[in-house]
């Protein structure tokens, strides 16, 4: 539901999508537009129409929609539908201009009606989903979004295939607490993450359509997914019913993510305290997330336990002394967050979006981003912002307008693309990374996190750059004519860069070189070179290079060499 409105344009075909390295030459971006089968023209969240909303239960959780709906300058409440006349009564004083009805038919069946908004009960959100898809409207299901994974899968697949928005309402990914905890994790304070510990209880609100799991958990979950960031590779659980046959009012829930991360869940309906915690334990420090602590929400402990004198398995050591784990015990930061209320958030324009921006469709932007941001000195709206179809563009991103960029581009999140760049297609930006203005990149240029790639540089096809790779282009930084010095680096074709690795301006990266971890680059590197070292010197060739599956090497084709036979590199 969040997100600026869309309409569609036509564009013209004359943008050129050739490889943007082979050129020196910028492309104007004030030029034609891209040719695709779909794009949308963006403008400022002002201008954007407001959009006709019908809300399908109006109970509990339903009357908070009612009311953030209601008040919304972008959304307009047409219809509130409900099967009991005295919760319609109740909606009637949140809502005084919408249409009141018991038959969710009349909504549904309403053109003017562009979104539904779902907050029935959990075993009726399958069939009032399907129908309102099948009606032609994009739908906002509360959490769960079905009472089975069938269901929701059946769900999902209709969306698909009648091109349709679906959005679950996980409503902690709006909480800017929650948001806050992602950033400490993602900055590394934490260290390696352990296992995360959410315990969400109280006494009631007991349903009878779906167990405490079902009712509660979805937020822990959607907690853990956000903030670990990993595939789930197992679940398990374990429930106890009292109150109702066949109903956990108390359930015990354990998820493993890859890369041996462990997540558990404690969820109950039949509890004397009201508990909403999640409790983060990593290798440096560990975290409390307390809902209820409205002062102080996050809690840090500078605790962990230290491993010192590990040098080999704990089996080769003499006497118990040589292997020493010790209890770090510290200081402990409170930490206090503004936090507006997440449903809000929510239903609010995800991103901000300026004039004179164009996006491909099957293009997602995330929470939080901007696109169109101007360059110094230029207004709102003077230069145009082309982002390729079908990419994935995650939170606090920020893409200056004068900028285009291909199909399927990838971005971490807190990415910054400034002004007048070029981005071929299949390129993927890493969380943290900065582009500056007038760079140009080429197809499937990999960009891991926190990488640094200034003015004038030039990434070729196909190359790839490590994690905190920085490239500098100021060739004599203390001089007053710093700025008209200035020579970026060129990458050229298959070339990759080791993390960490630091290239000083107007180098050349050869076709298929490799400069390796650490390294300071001071010098052109011919194609086919392994570098490494302060200042980088030659050890060898790329082609003489050996990994488990063999020999490995890329010839001037692109193809790859491996073990005895070719395939196509990507």
């Amino acid at each position: 539901m969040a997100g600026t409105a869309a309409t569609s344009v036509n564009v013209p075909s004359e943008w050129d999508w050739s490889p943007l390295w082979r050129s020196p030459k910028l492309i104007d971006a004030s030029g034609p537009r891209p040719d695709a089968e779909r794009w949308v023209w963006r403008t400022t969240c002002e201008d954007v129409p407001v959009i006709n909303v019908a809300l399908l239960g109006a109970g509990y959780w339903g009357s908070n929609l009612c009311r953030v709906l209601a008040q919304s300058k972008r959304f307009n409440l047409k219809w509130v539908s409900d099967l009991n006349p005295a919760t319609l009564e109740r909606a009637r004083r949140l809502a005084p201009m919408a249409q009141m009805t018991t038959d969710p038919s009349a909504p549904l069946g309403d053109p003017a009606v562009s979104a539904v908004v779902l907050a029935t009960p959990v075993a009726s959100h399958a069939t009032m989903a399907l129908r309102a898809l099948d009606a032609g409207k994009h739908v906002l299901v509360e959490k769960p979004l079905a009472a089975s994974a069938a269901e929701a899968e059946q769900i999902c697949l209709r969306a698909e295939r009648l091109d349709r928005r679906l959005m679950v309402g996980h409503t902690f990914m709006y909480n800017r607490a929650v948001r806050e905890v992602k950033a400490i994790i993602d900055s590394g304070t934490l260290g390696e993450i352990y296992y995360v510990f959410c315990r969400r209880l109280q006494l009631g609100i007991v349903r009878q359509d779906v167990d405490a799991l079902w009712n509660l958990a979805p937020h822990d979950v959607s907690i853990m997914n956000f903030w670990i960031d990993r595939p789930i590779e197992s679940v398990a659980s374990v429930g106890q019913a009292w109150l109702q046959s066949n109903i956990a009012d108390v359930v015990f829930a354990h998820l493993n993510y890859a890369g041996n991360v462990a997540g558990h869940i404690h969820v109950s309906w039949l509890d004397p305290n009201k508990v909403r915690q999640v409790t983060v334990v990593g290798s440096r420090k560990m975290l409390i997330f307390d809902d209820m602590a409205r002062d102080a929400p996050i809690q840090i402990f500078d605790k962990g336990v230290e491993i010192e004198n590990i040098d080999a398995n704990l089996g080769t050591f003499e006497t118990y002394a040589q292997h020493r784990l010790i209890v770090r015990a510290g200081d402990v930061w409170l930490r206090h967050v503004d936090i507006p209320e997440p449903l809000d958030v929510e239903l609010k324009p995800d991103f901000r979006s300026f004039p004179d921006v164009l996006i491909g469709a099957g293009t997602r932007v995330q929470d939080f981003c901007v696109l169109g941001e101007p360059a110094k000195g230029r207004g709102p709206g003077q230069d145009r912002l082309i982002i390729g179809p079908n990419g994935v563009i995650r939170s606090h991103t920020i893409i200056y307008a004068g900028t285009r960029i291909g199909a399927r581009l990838q971005t971490g999140h807190s990415v910054l693309i400034r002004e007048n760049t070029r981005i071929g297609d299949d390129c993927s930006i890493g969380s943290g990374s900065v582009v500056e203005f007038k760079v140009v990149m080429g197809n499937r240029v990999r960009l891991h996190s926190q990488c640094f790639v200034p003015e004038y540089s030039v990434l070729e096809d196909d190359c790839w750059l490590g994690p905190r790779v920085v490239l500098t282009n100021a060739r004599f930084p203390a001089s007053r004519r710093a700025k008209h010095t200035l020579e970026g680096v060129r990458i050229c074709r298959f070339a990759r860069i080791g993390a960490n690795a630091t290239l000083l301006p107007g180098v050349v990266i050869g076709e298929g070189a490799l400069v390796g971890a650490g390294a300071v680059v001071t010098r052109d590197v011919p194609p086919d070179t392994v570098v490494v070292g302060n200042p980088a010197r030659p050890s060898g060739r790329v082609s003489e290079l050996e990994d488990e599956g063999g020999l490995v090497y890329a010839d001037a084709s692109g193809a790859t060499i491996e073990a005895g036979y070719a395939h196509t590199a990507r």
